[in-house]
């Protein structure tokens, strides 16, 4: 027997940002690299390739917002609000609802937006990859452009105490040609690179302005300093030793703590420099550290240091590393090679890094480094009718009882050099395992026997598919066609009798002998006799190419397909995609339902999208629309613990009289923060606790007959 190990990772489930109450839909989105991050409280606001996460430096949950969405630059301004940039524009929310701003609904110059900083008027000032520097005082928007006759990529930006923008600036003709840094302050614009400033490099990481306000600007060749008159550059022994060894060497990040020491993230560890002595934390020396590109540094309100690099998002302290999760899966890709749900109906999914069990709570990682299987990867999970678990990796497949794992290969078959590219099980319980050029195989756990074109009718030797109709029948798809067997005779489709084309990705069959095979070509149905095709001439199918179909109890076909997922009722088709629903990524592969009706998704970047009612994934993020809320709300304060001071939103759709009231523990009342009315709309306002014992108090809103209730903690 061979076994596999099994990591199992606790995590509490996030809501997804967009769900209603009480829906069932869920986006499970993979573990992603944090670009940036921003400090309120106890929360960090960390912006990912995929999603921004607020995450709890004290509890260690996390919420996911803007799921699908690479985020670039977080900043939080004097009401709290967080202004996130990515690649679909801005964003605003202000602990109750998101405005979105883009191209095609204010003076935003174009959608990727790559940073954003907040100057002492409150102004708001975004860079863009190719449209230069843009202002929004909360009305208007201004662009300034130095280069407007070149593609000019705005990177990074820090506004210093004189009100100046500084700008990390990239040519993209040529391609990614760094050209330095760039100071704009508020009229004319100075471009400082290798020929005039202590830079070594013209390509600059990252830039912060400590507290006296020096700008220090990372590189590939070292730090440099920027007092406001002169340059100073820093490279000691590691850094020497860094950059002169491993060509492509960066700092990533360069952080200050309380104390004033100065953290920089480099691809080769971390370094930690008092102002004096320079301290060397290379990912070999540091306990739990998973690797050695430090790509951010956070620091939390109680000085604690967090780290984000290749290996994950961890804690760091004197003992070692801790890996938290800032998303609510512990899966590093987004591409989902299969789905099965097992008799207990725990959800299996096979990813690159190998296949993971959820349980509606816990993830469990089974690692697919199984002793003499040449390929790690698992890229197929099925359910036998006995409820085992079978994997198939690029190679060989394992089947697994709960207990133990056994592993098949061709060789054991008398196939040596070959490899299993597809299996089933029909009724009876046989396994049928197809080769890459030896046909298949019919095993029944003691005798097997092998059909191929010299000894059958199979019409190839190459079985890339498999299918087990609800008569029996085995269909095996080849190279030269679909063989069908009925365990006497043969019957051949190849495109001169009906079947529309040799490339064909999924089957699924229905009572009374239809069956139904997603090509190249487009959905083709054979009822025993006929054959038919609709493809996205004669039908609702937005793309000819279906990855996969399954049919639901009630005979619907749901279809996979690289332009989305499809529902087809027999006379109606839908389309979800990106544009119209909750789906991440268009590319739709694996399918299934559990028992409960809950639809389960993968796609290929976007991780898993559940759901039971299909109405639930419909609609996507609203645009920036001034609109008055649609129902009383009130909003969890933040930051929550707090001290002294915290923000409590809510949100009314109809003009009230409003009171906002403050009670301690035992009822009694403590402050009274709103009593007057106020216009429909979002509201903010501050509670400040500096009189008051630390504590658990009660914030009571009402509004004509809506009255709610919420909880806050006072630590001091």
């Amino acid at each position: 027997m061979k076994l596999l190990r099994a990591i199992s990772v606790l995590i509490l489930l996030s809501t997804y940002a967009f769900s209603q109450e009480g829906s069932q839909v869920q986006n499970f989105v993979s573990d992603s690299r944090v670009n940036c991050h921003a400090l309120e409280g106890c929360y960090l606001w960390l912006g990912t390739n995929n999603y921004l996460s607020r995450f709890n430096t004290l509890t260690k949950e996390s919420e996911i917002f803007l799921i699908g969405n690479s985020i670039y630059s977080v900043a939080i301004d004097k009401l709290g609000n967080k202004w996130v940039t990515h690649n679909k524009g801005v964003s605003e929310y202000n602990g109750l609802e998101w405005i979105h701003y883009n191209k095609s609904n204010s003076g935003l110059p174009e959608n990727q937006i790559s940073a954003v900083a907040i100057d002492k008027e409150g102004n708001k000032w975004f860079t863009s990859f190719d449209s230069g520097l843009v202002k929004f005082d909360g009305k208007i928007w201004t662009v300034y452009h130095p280069w407007p006759d070149k593609k000019r990529n705005f990177r990074k930006l820090v506004i210093d105490n004189l009100g100046n923008k500084w700008v990390k600036v990239i040519d993209e003709d040529p391609y990614y040609n760094p050209k330095g840094l760039a100071k704009f302050d508020g009229k004319s614009w100075t471009l400082y690179d290798t020929t005039n400033s202590s830079l070594k490099s013209n390509y600059t990481g990252d830039i912060i302005l400590d507290e006296p306000g020096n700008l220090w600007v990372g590189s590939d060749g070292g730090i440099a300093k920027y007092d406001g008159q002169s340059w100073s550059f820093y490279q000691n022994n590691f850094f020497k030793r860094l950059f002169a060894d491993v060509l492509d060497n960066y700092i990533y990040a360069i952080r200050i703590d309380k104390q004033g020491n100065q953290w920089f993230g480099t691809s080769f560890g971390l370094v930690k420099f008092d102002g004096s002595n320079w301290e060397e934390k290379t990912y070999e020396n540091i306990p739990g550290f998973a690797d050695k590109n430090i790509h951010d540094i956070m620091f939390d309100s109680l000085g604690g240091m967090w780290i984000d690099s290749e290996g994950g998002f961890v804690k760091f302290d004197l003992q070692g590393c801790t890996r938290y999760l800032t998303c609510n899966s512990p899966v590093k890709s987004g591409a989902v090679y299969s789905i099965a749900i097992d008799t207990m109906q725990n959800k299996w999914f096979a990813f690159a890094e190998g296949p993971y069990k959820y349980d509606g709570k816990n993830w469990t990682l089974f690692d697919t480094l199984i002793s003499g299987s040449p390929i790690n990867r698992v890229v197929e999970i099925k359910v036998d009718p006995g409820g085992n678990l079978w994997f198939r990796t690029w190679s060989n497949l394992i089947k697994y009882d709960y207990k133990n794992f056994k592993v098949y290969k061709a060789s054991d078959f008398g196939l040596t050099g070959r490899k299993f590219i597809s299996f089933a099980f029909d009724h009876q319980g046989n396994k049928w395992f197809g080769t890459d050029s030896c046909g298949v195989i019919k095993y029944n756990d003691s005798t097997w026997t092998v059909f191929d074109r010299s000894n059958s009718r199979l019409p190839g030797n190459h079985v890339s598919l498999i299918g087990i109709d609800l008569e029996g029948n085995k269909w095996f798809k080849t190279e030269n066609g679909l063989g069908n067997y009925n365990d006497k005779d043969w019957k051949i489709y190849d495109i001169n009798h009906g079947l529309p084309s040799y490339s064909v990705y999924s089957m699924a069959f229905e009572r009374g002998g239809i069956c139904w095979f997603g090509t190249g070509e487009g959905l083709s149905k054979f009822d025993g006799q006929n054959w038919s095709l609709y493809n996205t001439l004669n039908s609702g199918l937005p793309y000819k190419v279906i990855n996969t179909i399954f049919i639901d109890k009630q005979g619907h076909k749901w279809i996979g397909t690289d332009q989305g997922l499809v529902k087809f009722d027999g006379q109606n088709w839908k389309v979800f995609n990106t544009s119209n629903s909750r789906l991440l990524n268009n590319k739709v592969y694996p399918i299934a339902f559990d028992s409960a009706g809950g639809k389960w998704i993968g796609t290929w970047g976007g991780g898993i999208l559940t759901f039971n009612d299909e109405e639930d994934i419909v609609g996507n993020i609203k645009e920036h629309k001034i609109l008055s809320p649609e129902k009383f709300s009130l909003g969890q304060n933040y930051p929550n613990p707090f001290n002294p001071s915290t923000k409590i939103s809510f949100a009314i759709p109809e003009g009230r009289i409003v009171k906002l009231t403050i009670y301690d523990i035992l009822g009694k009342e403590v402050s009274s923060l709103v009593n007057e009315y106020k216009p429909a709309g979002s509201h903010t306002v501050q509670f400040n606790a500096s009189q008051l014992p630390s504590g658990i108090y009660i914030y009571t809103i009402r509004a004509g007959e809506f009255s709610a209730s919420k909880k806050l903690l006072l630590i001091k």
